[in-house]
């Protein structure tokens, strides 16, 4: 099975929107975590960490490093 097919058997950039989102509300709410966060927003965050997992786990490259705006 190829890194492209396990990518689509995990459920694809669907699931790690899901993923990421569901972390990311956890470490926005969290005391002490959040702090590293203060200036980024949320949807900056999910964004550049789904094109990151998405290209490791074989899908189509969106990665580039973006820095936040």
């Amino acid at each position: 099975m190829t890194r492209s097919e396990n990518f689509n058997r995990i459920g694809g950039r669907v699931s790690l929107i899901t993923i990421n989102k569901v972390f990311y509300d956890k470490v926005y709410q969290h005391p002490w975590l959040k702090q590293y966060f203060l200036n980024i927003s949320q949807q900056h965050i999910e964004d550049q960490q789904v094109d990151f997992m998405q290209k490791g786990l074989g899908g189509e490259n969106h990665y580039i490093g973006k820095a936040p705006p």
